[in-house]
């Protein structure tokens, strides 16, 4: 049975404390939506990016990631290059040829990325309602154990696929001293299946002290809530 989450919101409060894992790598990109002609990184992951780095580890159709707090352990840095992209889909003409026509589909753009990341990431397990399993230890030990061992079910990624992520569990690496207000930041991607579309949702993002605190809704889900 396929499980609908669209009408559904996380929920503010979890019954276990959240599971603690810490991410490296060289380079990534966290882009913003609003960047269309180059791409261009935020300066901390978004909410929605570890989601998706952690359902990489352990992904369930039961199940989804709720980000609750992230801590950036090393200082902030910034590199650039050019990269080739696609600026349409594949066709079936490209089928049919047996290759995209470069002329027509790919494009140069510059990306703005982040260098030598160190994260902390927390998360908690969202159970569906309907899951054949709401047994939300179970989840939550699956992936503990994928985390010690190293496993994953493919390769994790910060932001872009190519920008491989490494994962381990916690170390006594503290975060770095930075405080500043971030503005507005993307919080999550909703992506409606049956429609083929996705909507986007944001937050009010600050670091104290190297942390983030991420809140269960973004502000459209907020204002939902309040006219419920």
């Amino acid at each position: 049975m396929e499980l609908d989450w669209r009408s559904l919101e996380p929920p503010d409060a979890h019954p276990f404390n959240p599971i603690a894992y810490e991410v490296t790598g060289p380079r990534a990109c966290f882009t913003r939506p609003e960047a269309n002609a180059e791409r261009l990184s935020y300066p901390v992951p978004t909410p929605s990016a570890l989601a998706g780095l952690t359902a990489s580890i352990y992904g369930h159709p039961q199940v989804r990631w709720q980000v609750h707090q992230i801590e950036v352990l090393a200082p902030l840095r910034w590199g650039s290059l050019r990269r080739n992209e696609t600026a349409r889909p594949g066709s079936r003409e490209d089928l049919k040829r047996g290759y995209l026509d470069a002329d027509g589909a790919v494009q140069q753009r510059m990306t703005s990325f982040l260098r030598d990341v160190h994260y902390r990431v927390f998360v908690h397990a969202w159970v569906h309602p309907e899951a054949r399993e709401t047994n939300e230890a179970k989840y939550r030990d699956q992936l503990t154990r994928r985390i010690e061992r190293g496993q994953h079910f493919r390769q994790p990624a910060l932001g872009m696929r190519e920008f491989f992520a490494d994962v381990s569990p916690v170390t006594e690496a503290k975060p770095i001293d930075w405080t500043e207000d971030l503005g507005i930041m993307l919080h999550s991607i909703a992506f409606d299946d049956v429609a083929g579309t996705e909507s986007y949702d944001y937050f009010r993002a600050r670091i104290d002290q190297g942390v983030i605190r991420v809140p269960a809704l973004g502000m459209l889900g907020e204002q939902r809530r309040l006219i419920a």
